[in-house]
């Protein structure tokens, strides 16, 4: 995620010069067959003409597809990083944890027998650990104690 604005801005200006050369590719092509239909050229010449264009039209779409790509990575990530600073400016005003900040940092509430839930790392630290998952559970702690 670590990117600049300029840099993202750099990349869309890049992406819609890339659009405007797939435009001017196709309209090359176009104006081709209106020559060919004309009879202003032959089948070999539009042929061969054609295929360059083509090439050529292969080519950008493909850099615009990749950029494209990477653009729209790097919005999602602007968007995530927003969405984490507004959390975050929410921690900073709150005296207490409340629902919203709690969902805000788990996720994902994983189910495993024997225990009421665990998440992420937790899980591995409280549910891997059989006295501590019993203490968890309201169960008598076993009489062994077993580490992991």
């Amino acid at each position: 995620m670590g990117f600049s604005c300029d840099e993202l801005a750099s990349k869309l200006n890049s992406q819609s010069d890339y659009e405007l050369q797939i435009r001017q590719y196709m309209d090359e092509k176009r104006r081709l067959y209106e020559r060919l239909v004309l009879g202003e050229i032959d089948d070999v010449v539009y042929q061969e003409q054609k295929s360059v264009c083509d090439a050529k039209l292969a080519g950008v779409k493909g850099r615009y597809s990749d950029l494209s790509t990477q653009t729209a990575r790097m919005q999602s990530d602007k968007a995530k990083i927003s969405e984490l600073q507004s959390v975050a400016k929410n921690i900073v005003g709150e005296k207490c944890l409340t629902r919203e900040l709690v969902e805000a940092f788990f996720v994902q509430y994983v189910q495993i027998p024997h225990s009421r839930f665990c998440s992420g790392m937790g899980a591995k630290l409280l549910c891997g650990h059989k006295q501590l998952s019993d203490t968890f559970n309201n169960r008598k702690p076993s009489s062994k104690r077993q580490y992991n």
